[in-house]
């Protein structure tokens, strides 16, 4: 049973509305979520389609409910934990301050290996849809500082630049901007990437059993993407997905469109939307996993991971002819960055359905 406390919070009607159009199920009880252990809820402020998006997890099949209590004290002490950050707060409660140094303990494990960083690429951290940046900034200077300290000789980025991975886990995680899509971290807090990945889901969680989150994430990524890993050095995580490839949008960037015309690129940018979804998984509404990443000079590096619904796979996999071959713009999605040739492009976009 779920208590939710807190002022404000919203009204229990307006969350059962929220939820009922977040899981297509509409005769859920608040009061027999997450089994018999009472769990308390701290929803002070929330919204109801932010407190819907917190427990669509066990209402969809994400969360077991016998693992309700964990999630929930994951998921709380996550957003205190992004809303300390967000208010630059001085003093840092312990178990907060606990949760922010185990995970900058991993991003340190993370920049000892050197495969695993460099399998990212860059992204800026400004969304097209939100009014301000998708991370606060003492999470961007907590995060440049871990990694200021490791991979000796890697250039710095510029101003506004962060490496994608660590941005697009550790970065989301503390993250407290309510988006259009809901919360960044929910695509790992939540098991919405693990769910349509196939794989356990607290591989994925902030404090996974093995491995790190980013680690994680990256074997999963290389599996899926058919990639040869490293014979020597760290060893890759054992994450084992069993999602299957549906399709994938390919494309092609040939020249830059800019303010004077279309500028030639001295060499074509390929850019993958490779889309997955596992036999094996719950009935969520966001079923299926994309996978974004991009190759240059011959190596693929991924830019950003999460789930997405029927409808998005549809619109990328079966889209208008006037948008496939030769003379399309192409775009750079997603918050990923590339060197600041710019994010409009002019190319070919093909679709491969499996």
């Amino acid at each position: 049973m779920i208590s939710l406390v807190g002022t404000p919070a919203p009204e229990r009607s307006a969350i059962a509305l929220a939820l009922a159009d977040a899981t297509g199920v509409t005769d859920v009880s608040l009061d027999e979520l997450g089994g018999g252990e009472p769990v308390e809820l701290d929803v002070s402020g929330w919204s109801a389609e932010a407190v819907a998006e917190a427990l669509a997890p066990l209402v969809d099949g994400r969360v077991q409910p016998s693992d309700a209590a964990v999630y929930l004290a994951d998921l709380t002490r996550v957003h205190r934990l992004a809303t300390h950050f967000d208010e630059a707060a001085p003093d840092w409660p312990d178990d907060v301050a606990q949760l922010r140094d185990a995970l900058a303990d991993q991003v340190k494990r993370d920049l000892e290996n050197r495969w695993l960083w460099d399998a990212w690429g860059s992204a800026v951290t400004h969304e097209d849809d939100a009014d301000r940046p998708t991370v606060a900034d003492e999470v961007l200077r907590w995060l440049d500082e871990i990694e200021s300290g490791g991979v000796g000789g890697s250039p710095a980025p510029p101003a506004g630049v962060h490496h994608a991975g660590a941005l697009h886990t550790y970065g989301y995680l503390c993250s407290s901007l309510w988006t259009k899509h809901g919360w960044k971290r929910t695509r790992w807090i939540g098991g919405g990437i693990a769910a349509a990945a196939g794989i356990p889901p607290d591989l994925l969680r902030p404090i996974p059993p093995s491995g790190t989150l980013l680690s994680n994430a990256t074997a999963l990524v290389a599996r899926l993407l058919g990639w040869e890993l490293p014979d020597g050095g760290r060893p890759v995580p054992a994450v084992e997905p069993t999602a299957k490839l549906l399709g994938r949008v390919i494309e092609v960037a040939t020249a830059v469109k800019s303010s004077d015309g279309e500028v030639p690129l001295a060499e074509p940018i390929e850019i993958r939307t490779s889309l997955f979804r596992s036999d094996h998984q719950a009935t969520t509404r966001a079923p299926n996993l994309l996978v974004y990443t991009v190759i240059r000079e011959g190596v693929e590096r991924v830019l950003t991971l999460f789930d997405v619904d029927d409808t998005k796979v549809e619109s990328l996999l079966h889209p208008h002819s006037a948008e496939l071959g030769e003379g399309t713009e192409v775009r750079l999605r997603y918050n990923a960055w590339l060197g600041g040739i710019g994010s409009a492009f002019v190319g070919h976009r093909s679709v491969t359905n499996i």
